[in-house]
């Protein structure tokens, strides 16, 4: 036999290796591979439907659906239906392929919110006695959520969840009923997105925190400013496993910064492992001394409204976060005053001397001119990425960077990959 046609035969009888080899196909590829044969249909069927399937789309497993025009209001509103009941042997087809969705993602209007009260009732009320509908799901992402979607999001919790992520977008939302239905079916939360929008109340606090403790294995939580409260930093603080905490939509790009060969150490005290924190500036100027004292601070995001903080901030930084490797500032379009940044005002970051990754970003070019950023370059021997206003609009100030001034980074920056400077026309 041709060695090449043996090799070819053993390559499609390893499961291994066509597993690997298909997860560079497009998805109309795999739709085609899922038509060859049982064999290769399995491994196509696996990647198409394990990374968020349109959910509206999958359910028709389980049923045909319909479209209907609701005239009885004031707008005409579409209505999603199943065309009959379901039944049991619409869930057994269903079992064949629910086993391989991992990750489910939804958003407002994605289809689930069209569902008609009947279609989910007749959804939630079938589903087989003691069965999760997605068994191996282990990440649930599920943004605008509404009272209609609650029964049915939480009929998706079980115990093979790690990481979540759930916003509303009612102010009715029963978030406490929720909360306490979500860390009972999902104890072995990893990570957690909580963002309740316009759905508060009174007791939401105290819910939160709640939650937060009966969740041992959290390492992430991803929430709103509000939430970060006293006691919710108290209960995390000793947790050796916890290692981001973000209260701001804005972080910078992740970077690798760390070294594979280095090991993180055996930290004790509060925060050991705490690595990653993104904030509010003022926010981050009223966490405990302990949070950006952290022996394991590396990555450290900030978002500025109120630009007079700024001082005070790159103040606090240089002298508390001495370990940090990411550091990344951004200010809000429309923040509070619109002064240019100066050498004076990032004067203190020069203390931390373990900077690998340095983004400043505002939106009126920096005063700074070949000198300063020769300062920077011998300040920083670890860097590696550099941005320094790189969206910033209009003419450049009248002390501004030449390319003479990226000599000093050649220089004494030996690992730099990538820099940013606005610089003279």
């Amino acid at each position: 036999m041709d060695r090449s046609v043996s090799c070819c035969s053993y390559f499609w009888i390893t499961a291994e290796l066509v597993a690997m080899a298909f997860q560079h196909l497009s998805e109309n590829d795999l739709a085609s591979c899922a038509r060859v044969n049982r064999f290769i249909s399995e491994h196509a069927l696996d990647l198409l439907y394990s990374n968020s399937p349109y959910l509206t789309e999958f359910l028709k497993i389980l049923a045909p659906m319909e479209h209907l025009i609701d005239f009885s209001n004031d707008r005409d509103l579409s209505i999603l239906r199943f065309v009959r009941p379901l039944t049991p042997t619409d869930w057994d087809r269903f079992r064949h392929y629910s086993p391989r969705v991992r990750r489910l993602s939804e958003e407002y209007f994605s289809g689930i919110d069209d569902l008609s009260r009947e279609s989910m009732l007749d959804l939630i009320s079938t589903i087989p006695a003691g069965e999760a509908i997605f068994p191996f799901l282990h990440t649930l992402e599920w943004l605008s959520a509404t009272n209609l979607t609650r029964p049915f999001v939480t009929s998706l919790c079980h115990e093979t969840i790690l990481n979540v992520e759930f916003s509303t977008a009612t102010d009715d939302f029963e978030w406490g009923a929720f909360l306490k239905h979500l860390v009972r079916q999902c104890p072995n939360i990893e990570s957690l997105g909580f963002w309740p929008g316009p759905s508060w109340y009174d007791q939401i606090e105290v819910d939160f925190h709640s939650a937060i403790k009966s969740l041992p294995r959290l390492h992430t939580l991803d929430t709103c400013d509000t939430l970060v409260t006293p006691e919710v930093l108290q209960e995390l603080s000793h947790r050796p496993h916890f290692l981001n905490l973000w209260s701001c939509a804005f972080r910078a790009e992740e970077i690798p910064v760390h070294d594979p060969s280095e090991q993180m150490l055996d930290h004790q005290g509060a925060f050991p492992a705490l690595s990653n924190v993104a904030g509010i500036c003022s926010r981050i100027m009223r966490l405990p001394k302990d949070v950006l004292e952290g022996p394991s601070l590396t990555h450290l995001n900030v978002y500025v409204v109120d630009e007079s903080n700024i001082p005070d901030l790159l103040a606090l930084v240089s002298a508390s976060c001495i370990k940090l490797r990411h550091f990344s500032l951004m200010t809000a379009p429309r923040s509070i005053s619109n002064t240019a940044f100066t050498a004076d005002t990032l004067k203190p970051l020069l203390a931390l001397q373990y900077i690998e990754v340095f983004v400043v970003d505002h939106s009126v070019p920096p005063r700074i001119n070949d000198e300063d950023l020769d300062v920077f370059a011998r300040s920083f021997p670890r860097l590696q990425h550099f941005e320094l206003c790189p969206r910033a609009e209009g003419e450049p100030q009248i002390q501004s960077p030449t390319l003479a001034s990226l000599i000093p980074f050649a220089k004494h920056c030996r690992r730099l990959i990538s820099i940013v400077v606005p610089s003279k026309r």
